[in-house]
């Protein structure tokens, strides 16, 4: 039985290829690109077509996901005119990759098919050619995801999928079932550096002396507009403006409004926020100079629609209020909210909540012993070879 690993970029076909030759010796393994199979093996295949939407099931879906992942919350000149035309261009490349990615599993036979992150929207083509192959045998082909650790150097693989679609146990007494195994100390996590824009620079350089001196404030981390945590994991909270706006509120109505609101940009993002700059005041602050460590220590409250921030704040016993989907949003070590009156009444829980540090552990536990590989993807070791190996053959 062959396995196929499918790429989407330079820096996975070099960590797949690494994989391979440490992991797979003796074994039948391809590494295709999408490119590769959308340019070679499908595209021009498309023309000679008819009827293309009763061969193509789910083209909305993807076609909307392929959009999304390059358009959302975009406003600047000429966006809606580039839009229509990636549009057209983008729905050219879906049918090619169908096409393609459906000529390669009809003449071969995969028994597992791993791929990266799995909610782009190369990967939604994928799963529809699965879903149209009905009763052939590569209908069957097991989907493996992989992903960034939730941990410093280490690495996520799954059968079901990544982040909220991991579909880990939410029941507390699964965890405190199982025995601690050794951990590392995770405490002092080293956030990644927050690089500004000279806009942002001129619009957060009035308040951040100011709040370098703040303790006890709630925490806001921004995350990325056009990531799969929030266009698949995020329900009620659908851009970070209207995360901003939710939380001011709801912060305000409750009997936490004394508390000051720190807002932390995601460390990648190129959006600059002018509207939401413009709102700052003494009790509404965005602040990306003080140390990440030291912004989640003096944190008393954390808001979050599903990001890393809120697990790395679970991890410094933080209190946590998750709004969207996310692995860690389990009774016991989180708060939640699904709307904005429930947001209020998790502000209200938050002044009493305490984490219940047994099962903290017993999870923290669970995740880096039974779910990650040991070691990050970047840069894999022997032993990260090893972790990959133990894993993949048992999932």
């Amino acid at each position: 039985m062959k396995t196929l690993f499918l790429y989407r970029t330079q820096k996975k076909k070099k960590y797949f290829t690494k994989l391979v030759n440490n992991s797979f010796k003796d074994k039948l393994v391809v590494i295709k690109s999408y490119n590769y199979l959308c340019l070679n093996k499908g595209l021009f295949g498309i023309f000679s077509k008819k009827d293309k939407k009763e061969l193509f099931i789910d083209l909305d879906k993807n076609l909307d996901k392929a959009v999304s992942e390059v358009f959302k919350d975009r406003t600047f000149l000429c966006a809606n005119l580039l839009k229509a035309i990636y549009t057209k261009l983008i729905c050219l490349k879906i049918y090619g990759l169908y096409y393609g990615l459906n000529k390669i599993l009809n003449s071969n036979q995969y028994k597992k098919i791993v791929i990266w992150n799995g909610l782009k929207y190369q990967d939604l083509v994928l799963k529809s050619v699965l879903k149209s192959l009905k009763t052939t045998k590569n209908s069957k082909a097991e989907l493996i995801f992989m992903e960034n650790g939730f941990f410093p150097d280490t690495t996520f693989i799954s059968n079901k999928g990544i982040n909220a679609g991991a579909m880990l146990p939410k029941n507390k007494d699964f965890y405190t079932d199982i025995k601690i195994k050794s951990t590392p100390d995770f405490k002092k996590i080293k956030g990644r550096a927050f690089k500004k824009t000279s806009q942002q620079n001129k619009s957060l350089e009035s308040n951040a002396l100011t709040s370098n001196a703040l303790e006890g404030y709630v925490l806001l981390p921004f995350q990325m507009e056009r990531d799969s945590q929030i266009l698949d994991y995020s329900p009620w909270v659908k851009n970070m403006s209207d995360l901003f706006q939710t939380t001011l509120e709801a912060l305000q109505k409750s009997s936490l409004n004394d508390k000051t609101l720190l807002i932390r940009e995601h460390p990648s993002t190129h959006t600059v926020y002018d509207k939401l700059y413009n709102q700052q005041t003494e009790k509404v602050i965005f602040n990306t100079k003080m140390d990440y460590n030291e912004a989640l220590e003096k944190a008393s409250v954390v808001v979050t629609v599903n990001s890393s921030v809120g697990f790395e704040a679970l991890i410094k016993e933080k209190t946590v209020i998750v709004l969207g989907e996310a692995y860690y949003n389990i009774d016991g070590l989180c708060l939640s909210a699904k709307n904005s009156e429930e947001l209020i009444t998790a502000f209200e829980k938050s002044k009493s909540f305490k984490i219940n540090k047994t099962l903290k552990d017993h999870f923290l536990s669970y995740l880096y012993n039974d779910i990650l590989l040991k070691g990050d993807w970047k840069k894999p070791s022997s032993d990260h070879f090893t972790s990959f190996s133990e894993r993949f053959w048992n999932l």
